[in-house]
């Protein structure tokens, strides 16, 4: 998952707790920081924080096992190849490019982006656990973040496909070119349409694996 379904999830499992902002923040707080390139240090989070960071590894495995995302990992993939990706790239925009198609179907849900928003805006500071050295970059990036909302481009395929090569772009196996871009946005495209049918199925889906694993997030 991508930080936003985390965040999705994390409130969704959090139901009234007082502190469920922290806690949705700490379990979107790892993609965040490697988007920044930066290294979390636990041991200066605040304890919900760390929490939800606990939650966000959790999450993922429940997700990451999921029949309906392996099956769309499968069919991206194709899609991609089919578009003239090499298999590198297509296994990368697979499973990357399905976790950023789900963000976006789930900014489509009623009240989504204003909850993801408040998120952001009731965040904890956390700067000298992520960024000691340079608290402002950081700070930037939740500033950008809070102000510009660019992560509701993650509902538009093409954005999603220049989000793609800027993240793998240092991959060498798995890079493509800015030329290759359309060609990713087509397989996005095709894509689109069984991400929005499963996103609900696989949220409650990953909600129901987590009540199981014996971990309450009630308080």
């Amino acid at each position: 998952m991508n930080f936003i379904a985390h965040v999705h999830v994390a409130l969704s499992a959090a139901g009234t707790r007082p502190d469920a902002v922290a806690l949705a923040f700490g379990a979107a707080l790892p993609d965040l920081a490697s988007m920044a390139g930066l290294r979390l240090d636990r041991s200066r989070l605040p304890e919900t924080v760390s929490e939800g960071v606990n939650l966000h590894h959790r999450t993922d495995r429940a997700f990451h096992s999921l029949a309906a995302f392996r099956t769309g990992v499968r069919q991206l993939g194709e899609q991609s190849r089919a578009c003239g990706l090499a298999v590198g790239p297509s296994r990368a925009i697979g499973h990357a490019g399905w976790e950023l198609l789900l963000d976006g179907c789930l900014l489509d849900r009623s009240g989504a982006e204003e909850r993801f928003a408040d998120v952001l805006r009731g965040a904890p500071e956390v700067a000298e656990a992520v960024s000691p050295a340079d608290p402002d970059r950081w700070r930037g990036l939740l500033a950008t973040m809070r102000a510009e909302r660019w992560w509701l481009g993650y509902r538009d395929t093409e954005t999603v496909a220049y989000a793609l090569q800027r993240r793998l772009r240092a991959r060498r196996r798995l890079s493509f070119s800015l030329e290759e871009v359309p060609r990713v946005a087509d397989a996005l495209a095709l894509a689109r349409p069984a991400v929005e049918m499963a996103a609900d199925g696989v949220v409650a889906a990953v909600i129901v694996a987590l009540s199981g694993t014996g971990d309450s997030l009630g308080r």
